[in-house]
């Protein structure tokens, strides 16, 4: 059996916000209003061209700034036979995007029940044929730069799924402070200053008011909220500064 294609960083970081495109979309589907269908329609085509644009030049697709959907769908379909079932229901989902964006339709819920099936679907299936990957794979835990970081904490995650939840914390909470260490040694290396106490309280201060402010006040955690969180709590630290500026990007 030939080995698959192994995505880089850059495709496993685009298939993540494919992932979470999905997500965004599910979130909207809960919006009463018609702006909430018509951005549901958007994040899922969204979530499938760039799960397509990301996934076609592994399967020997060539494409470039100026290549187009249908030709990439077709060029990828060629390639992959056993997802050809899902071609009539992108294209579908890609002719709604167009009205919705160019022409204002509202989508009916029936229409937008459908695109997010088509879509969800794709993504898992195109994502497993040519990677070998789940959805579960593509998290944020993946776009870890440290090595023996993300090592650990794809343990953890191992460790969630079998609810061992005392040794997952443990786990986390090493990585974390790992990752601080880290941290504050850049930040001597940049500012040529001796981290010390107070320095650690404002560090911890920062990251602590990211977290508060990316979840969603009045919402009891459970273990899907968490990872719908990440994102925001990752939007949320790259914006403080902490002195210098960029320094948790």
């Amino acid at each position: 059996m030939p080995e698959l294609p192994k995505p880089d960083e850059s495709a496993l970081s685009r298939l993540y916000l494919a992932r979470e495109s999905l997500q965004e979309a599910s979130q909207d589907l809960n919006d009463p209003r018609a702006i909430g269908r018509m951005r549901a329609v958007l994040a899922l085509d969204h979530a499938t061209e760039l799960t397509l644009f990301t996934l076609a030049p592994l399967v020997g697709v060539r494409v470039t700034k100026d290549s187009r959907f249908p030709a990439v769908l077709g060029g990828f379909m060629e390639r992959s036979k056993e997802l050809l079932a899902h071609e009539s229901p992108v294209r579908a989902l890609h002719d709604l995007r167009n009205q919705v964006q160019h022409y204002g339709t509202v989508p009916s819920p029936e229409a937008v029940s459908t695109a997010t099936a088509a879509a969800a679907s794709f993504f898992r299936d195109a994502l497993g044929k040519v990677t070998g990957l789940t959805p579960e794979d593509v998290g944020p835990i993946i776009l870890v730069a440290d090595e023996a970081a993300r090592s650990e904490l794809l343990e953890m995650r191992g460790a969630i799924d079998r609810g061992e939840l005392g040794e997952a914390c443990i786990g986390i909470a090493n990585v974390f402070d790992k990752v601080v260490n880290s941290v504050l040694a850049t930040y001597e290396s940049l500012e040529e200053e001796e981290p010390n106490e107070q320095l650690v309280q404002r560090l911890l201060r920062e990251i602590g008011g990211a977290a508060r402010d990316a979840w969603h006040p009045n919402v009891l955690p459970d273990r899907s909220d968490v990872g719908r969180w990440l994102p925001g709590f990752a939007s949320k630290l790259s914006q403080r500064q902490f002195q210098l500026r960029g320094l948790f990007r």
